[in-house]
């Protein structure tokens, strides 16, 4: 029985894919040797890569959707937190695309799910956010930053505990001394 506290395994805010998967890596660390965590990181990553937008975004709850909104062109002011950004961009985009009937754009107090996105897109932002599902219209599927959101919410939070051990939580480039 292994208890954990305190890790990323346990808070909402990470990805429930990740979370689980975290779990799996740190009994893979208490049991088996460092290739066998290499060889699971690899395996997640297709895994993560395959996995739709909803599966991991980012989940947080969102305020200060008035406070944070933007004046003229801009969607959104300096200083706006991120998960907030990209739920303004999402409601900026369903009144660009026309889909304010079809789509319900999100409010303050929604529970939002936010990913990273890369540029340049249709949104011209690097992030987007929903409070329910992704609009096809919107034409970002292409965009999401897979690279990213694994970094941040899988690798970035494995190397806390690798690195404290003396692991890698991914194969590392070649060095000279590899060769010998």
């Amino acid at each position: 029985y292994m208890k954990i506290m305190g890790l990323e395994t346990q808070r909402s805010s990470v990805p429930l894919i990740c979370r689980d998967n975290m779990k799996k890596a740190i009994r893979i660390i208490m049991e088996q040797d460092q290739n066998s965590l290499l060889d699971f990181v690899e395996s997640f990553r297709k895994q993560f890569f395959s996995s739709a937008f909803e599966d991991i975004a980012f989940p947080r709850g969102v305020k200060g959707l008035t406070k944070y909104k933007g004046h003229g062109p801009t969607i959104y002011a300096k200083g706006t937190p991120i998960h907030v950004r990209g739920a303004l961009v999402y409601n900026d985009m369903l009144d660009r695309y026309g889909l304010v009937n079809t789509y319900n754009p999100v409010y303050e107090g929604d529970k939002i799910k936010f990913c990273y996105l890369k540029l340049p897109n249709p949104t011209r932002e690097n992030v987007i956010s929903i409070s329910q599902a992704l609009p096809k219209q919107f034409g970002v599927d292409e965009y999401i930053d897979y690279q990213k959101q694994f970094e941040k919410s899988f690798l970035e939070p494995m190397k806390t505990i690798t690195e404290s051990i003396g692991w890698k939580v991914e194969q590392g480039q070649a060095t000279l001394e590899d060769f010998f």
